[in-house]
């Protein structure tokens, strides 16, 4: 932006303001044929759409300066947004903590990001932030029905026809039992092929009958469980 002054002796020195605060960076003065103009220049950003800026000249002549307003209207590229992105563990024990984080960077407009379990969004439990991008994170307590359980994060601000998505899952190990009677049922949770090999890597918690859980393949990523 300029902002240029006829005339004045001395020649007139320049202030450029925002927001009645005195901008210090980006601002250069030259004189030519007796015109006084001075330039503000910086890198636009989401805050500076329809920001007044205000120029004032000044050479001591009048009892205040004199002040020229302007302001800038950013022409909106509507963008995707980035690529969900999450960080979380997988493997937990019965009862632990889960906090899983997902991020988004970039899109004009700022997308949302959200968890979604089996199609439903997760809404107990969850927090939003903005950083560089939107972040949401999931904090829950890790019971059974959560074993190998596929979660969902999406990114999402209309511009695409389906959000962007990312997965992740957890894995839950028992802690042991100790004191358990020989005909007591028990649930075992089976996480790796190296369980399977080894018998003395079951980890087992008390279970009621008609309950057990048990692995259908050797895969970490693709297992699954089933209850019957």
């Amino acid at each position: 932006m300029s902002c240029s002054s006829d005339g004045g002796n001395p020649s007139p020195s320049f202030v450029w303001l925002r927001d009645d605060n005195v901008i210090s960076t980006g601002t250069n003065s030259s004189i030519f044929s007796n015109v006084t103009t001075t330039t503000l220049t910086f890198t636009a950003t989401e805050d500076d759409n329809r920001q007044v800026y205000e120029c004032q000249a000044d050479n001591g002549f009048v009892q205040r300066p004199l002040v020229k307003t302007t302001y800038i209207a950013l022409k909106y590229s509507n963008t995707p947004p980035g690529q969900s992105r999450i960080s979380a563990l997988h493997r937990y024990n019965l009862g632990d903590t889960v906090t899983l984080a997902c991020s988004s960077i970039g899109g004009n407009s700022l997308p949302s990001v959200y968890w979604v379990r089996n199609d439903n969004v997760i809404t107990m439990g969850t927090s939003t932030y903005r950083d560089t991008g939107m972040s949401t994170t999931l904090t829950f307590t890790a019971d059974l029905e959560d074993h190998l359980e596929v979660l969902e994060c999406r990114a999402d601000n209309d511009e695409l026809p389906n959000p962007l998505v990312s997965t992740t899952y957890i894995a839950l190990y028992c802690r042991d039992y100790d004191g358990l009677g020989p005909n007591r049922q028990e649930m075992h949770v089976y996480n790796t092929a190296e369980d399977i090999e080894d018998d003395s890597h079951y980890m087992n918690i008390p279970a009621d009958d008609y309950t057990y859980l048990e692995p259908i393949s050797r895969n970490d990523l693709s297992s699954t469980a089933q209850l019957s």
